[in-house]
């Protein structure tokens, strides 16, 4: 009995100090946002030591959530924290499958200080698929993957950087995965994009039909550039192997970078970018528009389809004053509303947007979700964490 005392103290000594190390801080970011078949909404999140860990700090973490359209979050089977060994893990993009099935790609942690690709999977009611425990690093080193996209026969292309995928002068070079639907690689087509000395990464990604659309930004592509450019190239796939159509570079005087790849019902192409929207033909010649002197010094949000005309979201600063704004456009590039935008939001600070099936509008910054009926009209606004 003589062993008591000494036992307790250690007893609570190592509860107090689980209390104290199990506390996730704060500190969250959402950084992708997609809806379902459903109208369902999913948020990929990132924050820091949001899973538990007994002696040590989990780093930054994966926070997965789920609402319905109403915007009531559905707990049973989601509000998902994930962290893998204990590193920097962020999510990057969302991908709802022909079958309703969630991918989330983004970047896990790797043994010593790397990072990989990591893509995982789960049905509607947030059960894990696990042979979709997609985890790639061609070099061994770093590796993020930034856009997932799938074809007409359920294969999931997915895009992203890799650290020295040509030698160790290369830096980040851009590739592309083709996975089939049980998450098995069909083809490594990396490296993809190489500038020897710069970085280079695939940010977005669209199919349509045999063809496959690969967008992104480089730094020194363009000699005595000092920005990134950005870049679409289009490529015809046999499957197994990719062969390059035709390819062109952005490169205006400021940040290039590349957000998504829209195809119209005409086979042209938008390349949806942070401050641009430019309107290629589907022979990569292109097609004059407004587009630039309507978005230049803002930041697009999101753009998509949406019955015949172009949705933009973008964020606008005026004399230090942010606004989120919506824009229909026609797909000349012409505004539908006569010039003048088709609903704002004043003094907002969203970060992300998405459009549902019904045409509502969902918006979600650090702290809250909202969703806005077709008109503009805001019809809920809750918090996230």
């Amino acid at each position: 009995m003589k062993f008591e005392l000494p036992l307790l103290c250690l007893l609570t000594f190592l509860l107090l100090f689980s209390c104290v190390s199990m506390e996730p801080e704060l500190g969250f970011e959402v950084q992708a946002i997609h809806t379902d078949q459903d109208n369902n909404i999913y948020l990929a999140a990132s924050g820091h030591a949001i899973v538990p860990k007994f002696l040590h700090s989990s780093q930054t973490d994966w926070w997965i959530k789920k609402y319905d359209s109403e915007l009531n979050e559905i707990k049973w089977g989601w509000n998902k924290k994930i962290d893998r060994r204990s590193s920097q893990d962020y999510p990057s993009d969302i991908l709802i499958n022909s079958s309703n099935e969630i991918l989330i790609g983004g970047t896990g942690g790797a043994r010593g200080r790397a990072y990989d690709w990591w893509i995982l999977k789960w049905n509607t009611r947030g059960r894990r698929i696990r042979q979709w425990d997609m985890v790639w690093d061609g070099t061994g080193s770093y590796a993020n993957v930034y856009a997932m996209v799938q074809n007409n026969q359920g294969d999931i292309y997915a895009g992203g950087d890799l650290l020295y995928a040509i030698d160790e002068d290369s830096g980040f070079d851009g590739v592309v995965n083709k996975f089939d639907h049980n998450g098995k690689i069909i083809s490594d087509f990396s490296p993809l994009i190489y500038n020897k000395g710069g970085s280079d990464s695939v940010t977005a990604l669209a199919v349509d039909s045999e063809w496959l659309y690969v967008a992104g930004d480089s730094d020194f592509m363009v000699e005595e550039s000092l920005v990134y450019e950005g870049w679409l190239r289009k490529y015809e796939s046999d499957g197994a192997t990719l062969s390059e159509l035709w390819n062109v570079t952005i490169d205006f005087d400021d940040y290039n970078k590349i957000r998504d790849i829209l195809i119209l019902p005409d086979r042209s192409v938008f390349v949806v970018g942070w401050s641009f929207i430019r309107h290629y033909t589907e022979d990569g010649e292109l097609i004059a528009g407004n587009w630039r002197d309507r978005y230049k010094d803002n930041i697009i949000l999101h753009a998509c389809l949406v019955d015949g005309e172009v949705i933009v979201i973008f964020n606008e600063f005026i004399d230090y004053k942010r606004s989120t704004i919506v824009d229909r456009m026609a797909l000349s590039g012409n505004p539908i509303d006569g010039g003048e935008h088709f609903f704002s939001i004043e003094d907002s600070d969203l970060s992300l947007a998405t459009v549902d099936l019904d045409g509502n509008y969902i918006f979600a910054s650090g702290s809250v979700i909202s969703k806005y009926d077709s008109e503009g009209q805001l019809l809920e606004l809750k918090s996230i964490f």
